[in-house]
């Protein structure tokens, strides 16, 4: 059976509170099968691949902070109004 794990970060920019990050990223990984991937929504995008946050989950990047999947949901669930809606 798959062990998924997912880890979720809010990334704070300048001028964001810590009730309103400009972005939430997570990171999914498992061994069988064999996931890697790393995603990021705002509020004006829904989730989308983006190798480019990997540098927020390793330490290069300051602004990201770990957060559980509830408080990403919290986040993200006012953002969903902005999103595209599904064809």
């Amino acid at each position: 059976m798959a062990n998924v794990e997912v880890q979720y970060l809010a990334i704070y920019g300048m001028v964001d509170t810590p009730d309103s990050p400009s972005s939430v990223a997570r990171f999914t990984k498992c061994k069988d099968p064999l996931i890697h991937k790393y995603e990021i929504c705002n509020s004006a995008r829904p989730w989308f691949e983006s190798n480019n946050v990997f540098k927020y989950f390793m330490g290069l990047e300051t602004g990201g902070y770990e957060i559980t999947e509830d408080v990403a949901k919290k986040f993200i669930k006012p953002w969903r109004a902005n999103w595209p809606k599904k064809r």
